[in-house]
């Protein structure tokens, strides 16, 4: 007789890990199958990248590069660059280190690349 409840103890709690092994699972796989907002499609409005080109000089920017979903921006003298204006076109704010500016925007950074490589 004991033995039998010793056995049924054991059961519940084997079936109560498990329950709990396969709530944990499918929680994991439910969170990693939500997708990240998208980027608004919508064309890049030309007075944007020229806002853009403003804020960081015509003749300061050297290279304009992705890195997932940012902009980075190297310029040859960080003095010329308005920061005021820049805080305006991100949704984020303006992350500086050196003389790279890194920065997030409602659009697509590719699209952002593109039109300022287009632009040059």
């Amino acid at each position: 007789m004991l033995t039998t409840y010793q056995l049924d103890t054991f059961t519940i709690i084997a079936v109560i890990a498990l329950a709990s092994l396969v709530v944990l699972i499918s929680l994991n796989a439910y969170i990693r199958s939500q997708k990240k907002k998208p980027f608004d499609r919508k064309m890049i409005d030309p007075s944007f990248i020229l806002n853009l080109k403003n804020a960081l000089g015509f003749d300061n920017l050297l290279q304009v590069l992705v890195e997932h979903e940012r902009v980075k921006f190297k310029v040859s003298n960080i003095k010329q660059v308005n920061f005021d204006l820049l805080k305006t076109l991100s949704n984020t704010g303006v992350f500086v280190k050196g003389k790279d500016i890194t920065m997030t925007f409602d659009y697509e950074p590719k699209q952002i690349k593109k039109q300022l490589e287009k632009g040059a």
